[in-house]
């Protein structure tokens, strides 16, 4: 959030694609990289909220001038291959892709869900048909949010 030795930048307020960081300070409900790496299911809302990111967002740290992110956001042209990919990891396959790296410390079935919300927000036939081969997954949370992912892709 914004502090005392920001000054007038507020580049990270103008930037952030949720308005969770505001002047008058920073609502972690509204903040992508929270929702990316709660636990349990998301709201309709949080889902929307997340677009496409898959884990974390950083958009604050992209652009403040005080910071020096690297920019590893995913091409949404990728997306989708990225998408069938995670998808289909069993938990063997998942420690293999993401072991070393701060995703795995969340699980295989919460970025899986991470997936199936980014899909719902792509709004293709292409996601539509992916997120359908996971309501019968063996993962309640993968396959209540496919579920609730296709009910809010009919709205």
């Amino acid at each position: 959030g914004i502090t005392e030795d920001c000054g007038k930048c507020k580049k990270c307020v103008s930037a952030c694609p949720t308005g969770a960081i505001s002047e008058e300070g920073f609502c972690m409900e509204k903040c992508i990289s929270y929702i990316t790496q709660k636990k349990g299911m998301l709201t309709e809302k949080e889902m929307t909220l997340m677009g496409t990111d898959i884990f974390g967002c950083d958009v604050c740290h992209r652009v403040c001038p005080k910071t020096r992110v690297i920019d590893e956001q995913i091409n949404k042209d990728d997306i989708f291959p990225l998408a069938e990919e995670i998808l289909a990891l069993d938990n063997k396959g998942f420690k293999a892709r993401f072991g070393n790296s701060a995703v795995s410390f969340r699980g295989r079935n919460i970025i899986r869900r991470n997936v199936i919300c980014a899909l719902s927000n792509i709004k293709t036939e292409e996601s539509l048909a992916l997120i359908k081969k996971y309501i019968n997954d063996d993962s309640d949370i993968v396959r209540q949010t496919a579920l609730t992912a296709l009910e809010m892709m009919e709205k």
